[in-house]
C-alpha cells in the first residue's frame, strides 16, 4: 500500500474515536483527488447515515422489547382431554381476537378455525404427545384473528391431571401472546447483521471481544481488513482469552484497558503498540471502544511504515542540525583567520 494511502487511513482514526463515543456530527472530508480511498471515503460517509439509522432503529426495538416484557399479555387454559372442551380466561379470548359471550370452545374447532394453516401439524402433534406420551409439549404457533391479522402465541403446559386408569383426563396450562417480542427480536437481529456488515466494510482493522463474568476477556471475532493488515486468519483466536491469544499483550495495559472499555464504556486509545509474536510483527494505532453491554471493539492500523519514516526524517534532521554548527563553526574560524592575516600584514607595512 502506498506511503500517503497509509497516512491519510491513519487520519481517520479520530473519526472513529469520536464515532465511538456516539457523535456522529463531523463526516470525513473527500478530497479532491479521485482514487480507490476517495471511493471507499464516501463509502464510509454512507454508512454513517445507515449507522445512524441503525442506533435509531436498535433503540426503538429495544424500547418495544422492554414494553413486550413489561405489558405481557398471559392467559391460562383448561383442556378437558375426553370431551375436547376447553376452559379459557377472559385474556385467552382476547389473545386469539374473540368476544367471550357466546363462544363455546372446542380444542379441534379451535385449531381448525383460528391456529395459522402452516403450524396446524405441530399443535395437533404436540396434543397427541399429551394423550399418548402423558407428555406436554411447549410450543409456539401463530393465529389468525377474524380481521385476518396474525399473532404469535407461546403456550405451555403446567399441569397433567389423570383419571383412574391413568389415562389423561384435564391438562392446564398458560399462553402468551408474543408477537411485540418477537416483531423486536427480528429489528434486533436485523440492527445487529447490518452493524456487522458496517463493521466488515470499513478500511481499518477491528477485533472484538467478549468480558465474561469471571473476568476473562474472550475473543469472538475481526474484520476482513484486521486479516489483510496482521497477514493471518483471526478467526484462529475465536473462544480464546486476550491472554491467550496475543500472548505479549500480558506484559502490558491492554488487556486491563479492553476490560475497563467493555465494562465501563469509556473509551482508550494509545497512539503505538508495537507487537511481534508469530507472524504478526509491526507497530499498531488503537482506539477501544465498547460495542454493547461487556462488549467492545478495537480499532486498529498498522503505523511501522509511518514510523520508520519519522525516525528516518528525525535522524537526517538531526544529521543537518550537526552539520550546520560544524559548518557554522568552520565560518567562524576563516574569519578569525582572515583578521589575523590583516593585522600581520599591518605590522609589516609599519617596518
Amino acid at each position: 500500500m502506498p506511503e500517503d494511502i497509509k497516512a491519510r487511513i491513519a487520519q481517520l482514526m479520530p473519526f472513529f474515536h469520536k464515532y465511538s463515543l456516539g457523535d456522529f456530527s463531523e463526516k470525513i472530508e473527500i478530497p479532491e483527488k479521485e482514487d480507490e480511498l476517495t471511493e471507499l471515503l464516501v463509502g464510509l460517509n454512507l454508512m454513517i447515515d445507515d449507522f445512524q439509522e441503525l442506533l435509531t432503529s436498535q433503540k426503538q426495538a429495544e424500547t418495544e422489547l422492554k414494553k413486550a416484557q413489561a405489558f405481557s399479555r398471559v392467559g391460562s387454559w383448561e383442556w378437558d382431554i375426553k370431551s375436547g372442551q376447553v376452559k379459557w380466561s377472559d385474556e385467552m379470548y382476547r389473545l386469539f381476537g374473540l368476544k367471550k359471550e357466546g363462544v363455546k370452545v372446542d380444542m379441534n374447532k379451535v385449531i381448525g378455525a383460528a391456529i395459522h394453516p402452516d403450524d396446524r401439524q405441530k399443535v395437533e402433534a404436540s396434543n397427541r404427545s399429551v394423550i399418548k406420551n402423558k407428555k406436554p409439549i411447549p410450543i409456539e404457533y401463530r393465529v389468525i384473528w377474524p380481521d385476518k391479522s396474525v399473532h404469535i402465541i407461546w403456550a405451555e403446559a403446567g399441569e397433567l391431571i389423570l383419571d383412574e386408569q391413568g389415562n389423561p383426563s384435564i391438562l392446564r396450562g398458560y399462553a402468551q401472546d408474543i408477537s411485540e417480542r418477537r416483531r423486536a427480536e427480528t429489528l434486533l437481529l436485523e440492527s445487529e447483521q447490518k452493524y456487522r456488515s458496517i463493521i466488515d466494510s470499513v478500511p481499518i482493522g477491528m477485533h472484538m471481544y467478549e468480558l465474561k463474568p469471571d473476568g476473562k476477556l474472550v475473543f469472538i471475532g475481526a474484520n476482513p481488513t484486521a486479516d489483510k493488515i496482521l497477514g493471518i486468519e483471526n478467526s484462529q483466536f475465536i473462544g480464546k482469552t486476550i491472554e491467550d491469544a496475543f500472548p505479549p499483550l500480558k506484559e502490558t495495559e491492554v488487556p486491563q484497558r479492553y476490560r475497563e472499555v467493555a465494562k465501563t464504556g469509556t473509551p482508550w486509545s494509545t497512539e503505538q503498540i508495537n507487537y511481534e509474536h508469530g507472524k504478526i510483527k509491526g507497530a499498531f494505532e488503537v482506539h477501544a471502544f465498547q460495542t454493547s453491554a461487556n462488549r467492545m471493539a478495537a480499532a486498529f492500523t498498522e503505523i511501522t511504515e509511518r514510523k520508520q519514516a519519522k525516525e528516518e526524517m528525525d535522524k537526517r534532521v538531526s544529521d543537518l542540525e550537526r552539520f550546520s554548527k560544524v559548518a557554522m563553526g568552520r565560518e567562524d574560524r576563516i574569519l578569525e583567520l582572515k583578521k589575523e592575516v590583516e593585522r600581520l600584514k599591518e605590522k609589516l607595512g609599519e617596518a
